[in-house]
């Protein structure tokens, strides 16, 4: 427990395994729901270490749904740019009901291989 009332949910790892150059809206090796109900925090880590892959311009995209329905948005909640080597860690505000993870290589030049973890507590 973390604080009164608030305790560690599952903690999800998800994997790109190489991201061709200019491409966009890939899904991660397994494509995860996260369960966000309830939830009084959520963090993301994102990783760009992978050196043998190092697209200098990488966005990963938080796609949501509502409760009650199967229709993710079409446009992001969120998304977050890396360049290579870089990681980066971000707060999302609770409220939505479900989110998955793409990613687009904005690169010409060199693939990417993206890695989130996803922490809920609630």
């Amino acid at each position: 427990m973390y604080r009164e009332g608030i305790y560690r949910r599952d903690e999800n790892t998800l994997t790109w395994a190489s991201v061709a150059t200019n491409t966009a809206n890939i899904a991660p090796g397994t494509d995860t729901v996260i369960d966000c109900r309830n939830a009084k925090s959520i963090i993301l880590q994102v990783d760009q270490l992978a050196t043998t892959y190092a697209g200098a311009d990488t966005d990963i995209n938080i796609i949501t749904r509502s409760a009650g329905t199967t229709t993710y948005d079409t446009v992001p909640y969120a998304t977050v740019n890396l360049g290579s080597a870089s990681v980066v860690s971000l707060a999302i505000t609770p409220g939505m009901a479900y989110f998955k993870l793409r990613a687009d290589n904005n690169s010409t030049a060199a693939k990417c291989k993206p890695q989130v973890i996803v922490q809920v507590m609630g």
